[in-house]
């Protein structure tokens, strides 16, 4: 066998012995949430984590980051994605690390003090931005009401200063019920929206600032999730997207 197939084999190994030894820990920690809380079952940990969340309780988020132990490593989004992540309507799936901090280093300045985090998930994005521009107070845009009690635990757990906004990026609106109103503006902005899906052009789509440099196409959303976000950005965005969106 040549050199170079050996150190590929080599290089191969390695990796499938990382991803083996993650998820035997993301199984420990999993067990050892349900054993701490007194659930049966990750569902019965997550509708704790709701509680919390309805309640502001910051004594049920320091027990936590107990459990959870080193916060360099985002396990909340690791269970969440491989026990409850909707891929099939909403496309939430997994944010790698690296694209993450990558994303932070494009957009952010050092004088980002309000940062934008659009379709932020259970927070994968504004977590490694926190971790480089720790003096940053961001923003938070997230559609599904499932996944923000984790990602406010996973803020409180690091002292991450936020606002969440219960909010719909495709229709630039507050969810029902929610105070809070879009006249908003923030320094930058990060995202990782969910990749392709098909929406409706909203009446008179032509006319709203948005819109002003072009309307998006139908067949699917990311222009839109992009022109409505860089609306609500005075500076610089980085987003992540599929291959072909240019």
């Amino acid at each position: 066998m040549a050199i170079g197939q050996t150190d590929l084999f080599s290089v191969q190994f390695e990796q499938q012995k990382e991803i083996n030894s993650k998820k035997i820990e993301l199984g420990e920690l999993k067990n050892s949430l349900l054993s701490y809380f007194s659930c049966q079952d990750v569902s019965a940990f997550f509708e704790k984590l709701k509680i919390a969340y309805e309640n502001n309780d910051k004594e049920f988020y320091h027990r936590l980051s107990q459990v959870v132990g080193n916060l360099q490593e985002d396990w909340l989004q690791k269970i969440y994605q491989y026990y409850s992540a909707d891929r099939r309507e909403l496309k939430q799936d997994y944010t790698p690390k690296t694209l993450a901090q990558l994303t932070s280093r494009l957009a952010i300045r050092e004088d980002g003090l309000k940062v934008l985090d659009c379709c932020c998930g259970s927070g994968a994005l504004t977590i490694q931005a926190f971790q480089i521009f720790g003096r940053s107070q961001f923003e938070l845009l997230e559609i599904d009401s499932n996944v923000l009690p984790v990602l406010n635990a996973n803020l409180e757990m690091r002292g991450i200063r936020h606002q969440i906004k219960h909010y719909d990026v495709i229709n630039d609106c507050n969810i029902e019920g929610d105070i809070e109103d879009s006249a908003f503006v923030c320094d930058y902005c990060i995202s990782n929206p969910p990749f392709n899906l098909k929406w409706k052009h909203p009446l008179f789509a032509s006319s709203l600032p948005r819109f002003s440099l072009c309307v998006p196409p139908e067949q699917n959303a990311n222009y839109t999730f992009v022109l409505t976000a860089m609306a609500h950005t005075s500076k610089v965005g980085a987003f992540i997207l599929p291959k072909g969106v240019t």
